[in-house]
């Protein structure tokens, strides 16, 4: 049976989409997702440092919900920085992505995605990730331009929701 991953971004575009994915689908999800998405994930990814004492949100006033709701995930949460709250914590593998594919993560879908090529999957389908305006579309598009090439490249079938400009 192919492994089929979804990286789950929350651009409103598509990310809903994530929803409608069926059981064959390992989500792998990311910072405030947990907002609108409305099935289990089987790994989440919280790469952002604390500052000030909180994990930043892009939804201002969140912090608290988002934080709570990394203390009681089920699944593990990748981090680069150990936070000894998160009972779930799991070491980003750094190390072994930087040996395998060179310095060019820009963002946290590129780290999902990297992980993805790296474990192995036959599928990456695309939820919610457009980086299309603003600092996305200038630090981290190309990115995960990158990434989703080296899977092609790879053989991994890649689907984009059809309004995607990656």
């Amino acid at each position: 049976m192919p492994r089929i991953i979804g990286i789950v971004g929350m651009d409103p575009s598509s990310a809903l989409e994530a929803n409608k994915a069926g059981p064959e689908v390992e989500l792998l999800a990311l910072n405030e997702s947990h907002l609108f998405l409305q099935r289990p994930a089987a790994r989440w990814f919280q790469l952002h440092s604390r500052v000030d004492g909180v994990f930043k949100t892009e939804r201002r006033g969140k912090e608290q919900e988002h934080e709570s709701f990394l203390r009681s995930c089920p699944c593990p949460v990748y981090m680069l920085e150990q936070d000894p709250i998160i009972t779930t914590r799991v070491r980003y593998p750094m190390e072994e992505m930087l040996e395998e594919f060179g310095h060019y993560f820009t963002s946290t879908m590129a780290y999902m995605v990297a992980l993805a090529i790296y474990e192995g999957c036959d599928e990456m389908r695309i939820y919610g990730i457009a980086l299309d305006h603003g600092i996305e579309f200038v630090e981290q598009k190309a990115g995960m331009e990158y990434f989703l090439g080296i899977a092609r490249g790879k053989g991994i079938r890649v689907i984009l929701p059809a309004q995607s400009p990656l």
